[in-house]
């Protein structure tokens, strides 16, 4: 008779949100799969040899009941396959325990792998993705909105991995006022959203504007450009146009532009807001919408066009009584720009 070590940990009895989720495979940490376990369940490894003497894993979910009444299961028959023979079963605390375990080590520690990544070329949400892959040394997990798949009633986020330098340069093309692009280099880490509250580099003409708990980091730009120009810009500049998407935002960026001597007070000031589907609905440069409530739209404004052209991209003009509210205009207008990261 074969005889194994029958090893049963049940440890503590916190709710586990994620765990692994595979069948059949030869050791815990090569699963890709995630899955989100109920309230009462917490993550398991199961060991059984098969008929032909293999030593297989399976990795899931366990009801938390089931793991605390684990007994003597050494040579248990499977349920699942009467000729498997059961040999270990575990339960463990905490999200994406159960790579390990029944006498299977775990990953090599970060500093001798790359890290262990969510991986999903779409998903509905920063942590909807359940694949993950683990990433050459080098490598940094990635996850940010793409702009493209993205619409004003639903965000599409990518997650991988990348290069440090790629990482970084991918991060400063997609920003989105949301949900800031997150390299990291911890196992798993790119679930959910960099902080937006990153402080303000001043170096190079970047200056802070803040009022209270609202804070914008802008570069503004007195030479004139078109406003795709501008944008082109902004993003060389590792920014975008400038987001105003709350009032308190859309204030600071008026009350400083008041201020600031060098603008000229007649012309505008080129921000992040374009009708980019010519639809009459402008959208921020992260595709969100621009919520008419939340804005600082000067009286009969936005009116679409004038003189003939059409007016798709969205200013502060420098000429309306309160000065510096927002007009639409012709796009291909060489005016000022606030550049913002």
């Amino acid at each position: 008779m074969i005889s194994y070590l029958l090893l049963i940990f049940v440890f503590g009895f916190a709710h586990c949100e994620r765990c692994f989720e595979c069948s059949g495979i030869d050791n815990p940490n090569n699963c890709t799969t995630i899955k989100t376990c109920g309230a009462e369940e917490k993550c398991s490894v199961k060991q059984y040899v098969t008929a032909q003497g293999n030593i297989l894993y399976d990795v899931d979910c366990l009801a938390t009941l089931t793991c605390q009444s684990l007994g003597n299961i050494f040579g248990k028959r499977d349920a699942r396959a009467a000729t498997d023979v059961t040999t270990c079963e575990e339960c463990c605390d905490g999200d994406f325990c159960n790579h390990q375990g029944c006498g299977a080590t775990g990953l090599a520690p970060v500093g001798d792998r790359g890290p262990l990544c969510f991986a999903c070329d779409s998903a509905t949400g920063p942590d909807a993705c359940n694949q993950v892959v683990t990433c050459a040394k080098g490598e940094e997990c990635l996850l940010y909105v793409i702009p493209e798949l993205s619409g004003p009633s639903q965000l599409v986020y990518r997650s991988m991995c990348e290069p440090t330098a790629a990482c970084s340069a991918i991060s400063s093309l997609h920003h989105n006022a949301i949900c800031a692009p997150n390299c990291c280099i911890d196992d798993l880490c790119n679930n959910q959203c960099a902080s937006q509250t990153t402080a303000c580099d001043t170096a190079n003409g970047w200056q802070q504007w803040t009022d209270g708990s609202t804070t914008l980091c802008v570069k503004v730009h007195n030479e004139h450009q078109n406003w795709e120009d501008a944008r082109k810009t902004c993003i060389a500049d590792g920014g975008d146009l400038v987001v105003l998407d709350n009032v308190d935002k859309a204030l600071i960026a008026r009350r400083e532009a008041t201020a600031d001597s060098t603008l000229d007070g007649q012309s505008g000031i080129w921000i992040g807001a374009k009708d980019f589907n010519d639809n009459n609905q402008f959208l921020w440069v992260d595709n969100t919408p621009v919520v008419v409530a939340n804005g600082d739209w000067d009286n009969g404004q936005p009116n679409y066009h004038d003189g003939g052209h059409e007016q798709d991209c969205a200013l502060m003009w420098g000429g309306s009584p309160t000065h510096f509210q927002w007009h639409d205009d012709w796009c291909e207008k060489r005016l000022s720009f606030i550049c913002e990261k």
